[in-house]
């Protein structure tokens, strides 16, 4: 999976991947971008999986079609980065 230049959260914040690779540009494999996201809870590596995936909109579709309630996704870790109090938002209707 490719690490863009535009993944990455400016300023710094907690992101082994962005450590490794400060301008990004490299691929980086499935597993290892799963392990750094579960492992060591990555803000880097979830957004790229996040838009691998398609995005908050995508998540919230698929957990829609399981009997999963209480779970919304609204925001990447890069758009919380940027708007600290969107993580305290309440679900949009």
């Amino acid at each position: 999976m490719r690490f863009l230049p535009q993944d990455r959260i400016l300023p710094q914040v907690y992101g082994p991947l962005q450590d490794q690779y400060p301008d990004a540009g490299v691929d980086v494999p499935l597993h290892e971008l799963l392990r750094m996201t579960v492992s060591l809870s990555d803000n880097v590596a979830a957004d790229i999986l996040l838009r691998l995936v398609g995005g908050p909109k995508a998540v919230n579709t698929y957990i829609a079609a399981l009997p999963v309630s209480g779970f919304h996704l609204q925001d990447s870790e890069a758009g919380l980065h940027r708007e600290v109090s969107a993580q305290y938002r309440k679900k949009l209707v």
